[in-house]
C-alpha cells in the first residue's frame, strides 16, 4: 500500500537522517496530517507519480534538483526523494504546498 511504501521510506530517512527518538513524533504526526490533505484532496496518485519518478531516475541515474518552490513544504515528498529539504527541520508549513 501507498502508506506502506511511504513509512518503509521514512524507515531510511531515520537512519540517513540520524532522527532522534525524541524528534521521531513530531515526524510521524507530519506525516500523517500530510498524507491525510493529500487524501481529502483526491492526490493520492500525485504520490503513486512521484514513486515512480523518482524510482525510474534512479534506475536510469538521472539526476534531478534538489528541490524548488512551494514542494519542498512537504515533508512526503522528501522522504519520496523528490526533493532534499527536511520540512520538520526547518519548520516549513504544509499548507504552503497546498495553496
Amino acid at each position: 500500500s501507498l502508506n506502506k511504501v511511504i513509512f518503509d521510506k521514512f524507515a531510511e530517512k531515520i537512519k540517513a537522517d540520524g532522527i532522534t527518538e525524541q524528534d521521531m513524533e513530531a515526524y510521524i504526526e507530519r506525516i500523517v496530517t500530510e498524507f491525510e490533505m493529500f487524501k481529502s484532496r483526491g492526490m493520492l496518485d500525485v504520490l503513486k507519480t512521484v514513486i515512480y519518478i523518482v524510482d525510474t531516475f534512479e534506475k536510469n541515474d538521472i539526476v534531478w534538483g534538489t528541490g524548488r518552490g512551494s514542494s519542498c513544504a512537504s515533508y512526503i515528498l522528501y522522504i519520496l526523494g523528490l526533493h532534499e529539504v527536511d520540512s520538520v527541520k526547518y519548520e516549513l508549513d504544509i499548507r504552503e504546498f497546498f495553496k
